[in-house]
């Protein structure tokens, strides 16, 4: 799956679990810029294995990125070496 087509679908699913955001790119920060807090971002994961429907490993996700910003860019380059 291309990157610009998963970038689309994440930002999509995103604004499903927060509605409200506005402006969301793949530089955002689901901490700092997008306001999630843990309990979104299972919400988030949750949506995201259903959209694609399979089981993803998204605490790999955060185990790779934890000295980083979570960043939407960060989750879309995660999916896009985990999809089947």
């Amino acid at each position: 799956m291309l990157q610009n087509n998963i970038e689309k679908e994440v930002i999509a699913v995103i604004l499903k679990v927060k509605p409200n955001l506005q402006d969301v790119s793949g530089e955002a920060s689901f901490i700092e810029d997008l306001g999630f807090d843990s309990m979104q971002l299972v919400a988030l994961a949750a949506a995201l294995e259903k959209k694609w429907n399979q089981s993803l490993p998204l605490p790999l996700w955060l185990e790779k990125n934890k000295n980083r910003r979570l960043t939407v860019g960060s989750l879309v380059s995660f999916l896009k070496e985990t999809l089947k």
